[in-house]
This record gives C-alpha cells, sequence and structure tokens, in this order.
C-alpha cells in the first residue's frame, strides 16, 4: 500500500525538470546518476540538517527506506 505521502513525492518527483529518458530518480545537472561517494555525501549533509531542524528524531540510512 502507498501512503499519501509517497504519492506527493512521486508526484513531486515526477514535476522536476529532466528529460524523459532519464531512468534515475537522483541525478546531477546533467540527468547522469550521482556516484555512490558523492550521493553518500549528500545523504550525511541532508542527515545533519535533518536533525539540527528537528525533522528527524534519529538517523538512518537510506536503505532503511525499503522497509
Amino acid at each position: 500500500m502507498v501512503t499519501a505521502a509517497m504519492e506527493n513525492l512521486v508526484r513531486r518527483l515526477r514535476a522536476l525538470p529532466r528529460r524523459d529518458e532519464c531512468p534515475y530518480v537522483f541525478t546531477i545537472r546533467d540527468d547522469n546518476p550521482y556516484t555512490e561517494t558523492g550521493f553518500t555525501s549528500i545523504w550525511q549533509r541532508a542527515m545533519v540538517k535533518a536533525l539540527e531542524e528537528k525533522v528527524i528524531s534519529r538517523r538512518f540510512t537510506f536503505r532503511d527506506l525499503r522497509a
């Protein structure tokens, strides 16, 4: 079952400007995927900011989103 929040996220992602044939969700400016190192760096910065702004109460990994 897909939650309303997940449906909203998918709508927002689809509204982002990018080529239709781009198969990636998270891309750099030229519609190529992030490298593993680049994505990890961005994820860690997002975790720090979310914790500081009290959007989340504890860290989690990107893999945890699958659950």
